[in-house]
């Protein structure tokens, strides 16, 4: 049960951080953005985005081995 709730959780931070990366562009062509925190926006929505699909690597490691998380 806590691994199905951590794959939620991951799936909501994977989530995130493709809105993030996806909407700049979108907000930036409305309403000017300095280069710097655009790139900046950009950045943090891809490393929210890899740090969850390492998350989910690690999940999914932890369930090929059998291996459960108290």
């Amino acid at each position: 049960m806590k691994n199905l709730k951590e794959q939620k959780t991951t799936v909501i931070i994977l989530v995130i951080g493709l809105l993030i990366v996806s909407l700049t562009p979108i907000v930036n062509r409305y309403f000017h953005l300095a280069d710097a925190f655009t790139g900046f926006l950009t950045g943090i929505g891809l490393m929210i985005e890899c740090i969850a699909l390492i998350k989910m690597q690690q999940i999914k490691k932890q369930n090929a081995c059998g291996i459960l998380k108290r």
